[in-house]
């Protein structure tokens, strides 16, 4: 029998938080680089480089940290070198952290920040109910530009190793979203997702020091087939018309898999997978086949 691996991967993620996708609501994510728009609050909202086809994802905790009260920035090593408070009930922990703007992050630099020009940053105060601290970013010809910490700058943060566990990120639950025709996202799942209302009234309940974060993935997914004589590759172009399911089966291997590696708490399911894998899974190259929500 001809046997068969599926291997899947994915470029970074989209980093959101909860209530980003209510805000979302109204963007029209459906390959245009930038849309603009005022979301039910009447807050001006503007989307760039989001599209439709994100239909795995992770919801993800991490200890709440806030922004030390200065910040300094480094022209030569394009790096700022500032501090986080994070709540470790009863005291708070000091982390001295560097925002990396060099190039060394695997995400992309905001296209209206130019490191090479920035003269200085400075830390913004809380905003009223202690919602995390901004920075802002001033170039030499006088331009200024905000990020907030959450999610704009998480992905340029550099922490040191002695303080990895506490800021990294813990996976609290792990889904797909694709709907029956792979015509849904994730971000219309996260606008009513009970397990988002479910965790955060638990860490309101039980972990008043943690938040939490949705990580948005466009999978991408490639056979690897043992032929006589060497081995066979097809691609993800190839796949969908292949198995049995199309690509939302693909999905739910996804999803599966990563369940059994994370052992996720507010997951049920495939959490012995591939043990007892369901018959969507058992069989020949076609037999990723089964419902999915």
């Amino acid at each position: 029998m001809m046997k068969q691996t599926l291997e899947f991967f994915s470029g970074f993620p989209i980093l959101l938080a909860p209530n980003t996708a209510a805000k979302l609501k109204k963007a029209k994510l459906d390959g245009r680089k930038k849309d603009i728009y005022k979301d039910c609050r009447g807050n001006l909202v503007e989307v760039t480089e989001l599209t439709r086809d994100y239909h795995v994802y992770v919801l993800a905790s991490r200890i709440s940290s806030f922004f030390g009260a200065k910040a300094s920035w480094d022209s030569e090593s394009l790096t700022v070198t500032t501090s986080l408070i994070f709540q470790t009930y009863p005291d708070t922990t000091e982390v001295p952290v560097e925002l990396c703007f060099d190039g060394t992050s695997p995400y992309s630099i905001p296209s209206n920040l130019r490191p090479q020009d920035i003269c200085s940053v400075s830390v913004e105060p809380p905003e009223a109910g202690g919602l995390p601290m901004g920075m802002t970013f001033t170039h030499n010809d006088g331009s200024k530009y905000g990020f907030m910490l959450a999610p704009d700058l998480l992905h340029f943060m550099k922490y040191p190793r002695e303080h990895r566990e506490m800021t990294d990120f813990h996976v609290e639950y792990i889904g797909i979203a694709c709907g029956p025709n792979g015509n849904s996202d994730v971000f219309k799942r996260a606008r009513a997702h009970e397990k988002v209302v479910e965790i955060q009234g638990d860490f309101q309940q039980r972990h008043g020091n943690k938040s939490l974060f949705i990580f948005a993935y466009d999978p991408g997914f490639i056979i690897h087939s043992q032929v006589p004589g060497g081995m066979m590759m097809t691609g993800p172009e190839l796949i969908p018309g292949l198995v049995k399911g199309g690509m939302n089966s693909l999905f739910e291997a996804m999803e599966a898999s990563l369940i059994s590696y994370f052992q996720p708490e507010y997951n049920v399911e495939f959490k012995k997978f591939p043990s007892n894998r369901p018959n969507w899974l058992q069989g020949g190259f076609d037999s990723f086949d089964g419902p999915s929500s």
